[in-house]
């Protein structure tokens, strides 16, 4: 996925000139331009075959972070295997998953990050927020 279909409808050289750095926007869109990227497959295998600290994968519900031990095993080590059991348990009750730096686990999201960097000049990394429920997670933040 090239930055003119990232940053569509405007493309990237127009993004970049009216809005990078200067102002938010919303780019409404097909939400399946972005489907492949990330599935529930995908999310489910890297959670399984993965070990993760609790910093970088969390789960948030009103705000509120849930306990480590609910959803990682050996949470007292630098990094733990997935509870599967806890993380289901926390999405049926509300909670919504943060996986930070997505962009090292799928090559395609890192490719993308990496364009941008090109783009921009600096270093990109990508986050992961998956909702399962209308409530609120995450506090609002800038």
């Amino acid at each position: 996925m090239d930055l003119d279909t990232l940053f569509a409808p405007l493309g990237w050289r127009e993004f970049e000139a009216s809005y990078f750095r200067q102002q938010p926007i919303l780019l409404d869109g097909a939400l399946e331009r972005f489907s492949h990227l990330v599935t529930l497959d995908r999310l489910n295998a890297v959670l399984q075959t993965h070990r993760f600290t609790a910093s970088r994968l969390s789960f948030v519900k009103a705000g509120q972070a849930a306990p480590r031990e609910a959803y990682l095993w050996n949470f007292r080590d630098e990094s733990a295997l997935v509870r599967t059991d806890g993380v289901k348990q926390l999405i049926e009750n509300g909670y919504h998953l943060s996986l930070d730096a997505v962009d090292e686990l799928w090559p395609d999201i890192r490719a993308i990050a990496e364009a941008w960097e090109r783009a921009v000049g600096a270093y990109v990394s990508v986050n992961l927020y998956a909702v399962w429920a209308a409530e609120q997670g995450l506090k609002i933040h800038a």
